[in-house]
């Protein structure tokens, strides 16, 4: 499993810093992180596309 942990937004991109700060929400929050994003909600390498697994939540959907 892996471990979540806080990242300091200040040591990303700015354009990078609102996925990270939805991602430490859900970190603080307990919630298990989708694996495809990382937590963040957007596609990788994509700042305007919502992931396609967690529908830009950032939040691991339940398996069926």
């Amino acid at each position: 499993m892996i471990e979540n942990k806080i990242i300091d937004i200040s040591t990303k991109p700015l354009h990078m810093r609102m996925d990270y700060q939805r991602r430490n929400e859900n970190v603080v929050k307990g919630l298990d992180l989708c694996e495809r994003c990382d937590g963040t909600g957007n596609e990788l390498y994509s700042m305007y596309k919502k992931c396609s697994q967690c529908s830009g939540t950032g939040i691991q959907k339940m398996k069926e």
